[in-house]
């Protein structure tokens, strides 16, 4: 089969135009954690991952290689490195939010810092 990519709407050419070569080679030169979540997706034989591949070297228009490199980084500590995630993470603004901070103990709640650890349920048995 053959397709006829004057027939095709444009965003079906950006589909074909994005190999997976092109997408490795635009993920190199954003920085070793955008490559890594590049050539995660495209190394899935199940599933057919070019179009989140594409998607998040997309991501490029509308923020620098730095941000995307860091949304990578953050999105493959907490094993998500989907689109969807990558993109909340720059949407939100929190590919440069430390992550040793999310996990600290002072940062939990009263509940688990006041020094009331656990009750004592025996004293309620008769």
């Amino acid at each position: 089969m053959v397709t006829i990519t004057n027939h095709i709407p444009p965003n079906a050419k950006a589909y074909f135009k994005n190999t997976p070569e092109s997408c490795r080679e635009m993920a190199i030169t954003v920085g070793p954690k955008c490559s890594h979540v590049i050539e995660s997706l495209l190394s899935d034989k199940v599933t057919d991952r070019l179009k989140a591949a594409q998607n998040i070297i997309r991501l490029l228009d509308k923020y620098s290689k730095s941000r995307v490199e860091a949304a990578c980084s953050r999105a493959i500590k907490f094993n998500s490195i989907t689109y969807e995630a990558i993109k909340k993470i720059l949407k939100d603004g929190l590919e440069y939010h430390s992550l040793e901070d999310e996990y600290a103990f002072d940062s939990l709640s009263k509940a688990y810092t006041s020094g009331v650890y656990y009750r004592d349920f025996s004293k309620d048995i008769h």
